[in-house]
């Protein structure tokens, strides 16, 4: 998600990640600041969900 403030010339976002067990429901697993999408910036998401316990990785991304 972007938004229309820009106070300078880097491009803040924000990374959102949901998830959905097996019957179907929606469930947002993580939220984070980020910069354009970057690999780092998942990277880093990535990276603090494996810390917090996250075992399996994702079957499919969709970036909306």
């Amino acid at each position: 998600m972007y938004f229309n403030i820009r106070m300078e010339e880097a491009r803040a976002c924000i990374l959102v990640l949901l998830g959905a067990p097996a019957d179907g429901r929606k469930e947002m697993i993580a939220l984070a600041d980020g910069y354009r999408e970057s690999e780092p910036s998942w990277s880093s998401l990535g990276l603090d969900l494996k810390s917090r316990g996250l075992t399996l990785p994702p079957k499919a991304v969709d970036v909306l």
